[in-house]
């Protein structure tokens, strides 16, 4: 008989974790039991409760993975020497999540989660200033951009497109979200010193 594999216990946390980003994603979190996560990874329910008291406590670090998932995403974009600066920027705010991780931003976005969405964004805009910062920098050596105070500009910026976002979720109406869209945009111009035109938000 083969002997069972002890793993370490951030392993089989973090295990834990993937597991049920795949499956919040796909179900949705009310329809997801501690029951499926434990059965996806193949542990005892006495393993999940050593690592997290609920699965509302689960939620918080599973919003952090995905963080880290969509992170790393931007990180490669950013660094990535064959896209010039402008070509980084649009893309980096351009970001197309799959219809999966639509469904999952829906989720962490509800009312009920709002804190801990609010919280898990604020955290990857930190996070990914300096990364963007170097990109504005390359930008203005390049006269592509013309930001005199790019540290402070991009924490401005992204810390409002974080309330852009919020604000078109919660806006049905076609034009007026076309409004917010085209001014954003604007921002992004103005702030970037580009010229107009040159940044374009895919909604």
């Amino acid at each position: 008989m083969g002997r069972r594999v002890s793993k370490d216990p951030e392993v089989r946390k973090q295990e834990i974790v993937a597991a049920a980003f795949d499956l919040f994603r796909e179900k949705g979190y009310d329809q997801v039991s501690v029951n499926d996560i434990v059965k996806k990874v193949g542990l005892a329910q006495g393993t999940f409760y050593y690592h997290f008291k609920s699965k509302y406590e689960l939620l918080d670090a599973v919003v952090e993975y995905e963080m880290r998932q969509t992170l790393a995403i931007l990180e490669s974009i950013a660094t990535d020497e064959k896209l010039s600066p402008l070509e980084k920027m649009h893309a980096i705010i351009n970001l197309n999540p799959s219809d999966d991780r639509r469904r999952f931003i829906r989720l962490v976005r509800s009312e009920e989660n709002a804190v801990l969405y609010l919280k898990s964004q604020k955290k990857m805009a930190d996070e990914l200033v300096p990364y963007m910062v170097t990109l504005v920098e390359a930008g203005d050596k390049e006269g592509v951009f013309n930001v005199p105070y790019p540290r402070e500009a991009i924490g401005l910026l992204l810390n409002m497109q974080l309330d852009f976002e919020r604000i078109l979720a919660n806006t049905p109406d076609r034009d007026n979200a076309y409004r917010l869209i085209r001014a954003m945009e604007d921002i992004y111009i103005k702030v970037l010193g580009i010229k107009p035109g040159s940044i374009r938000l895919i909604p």
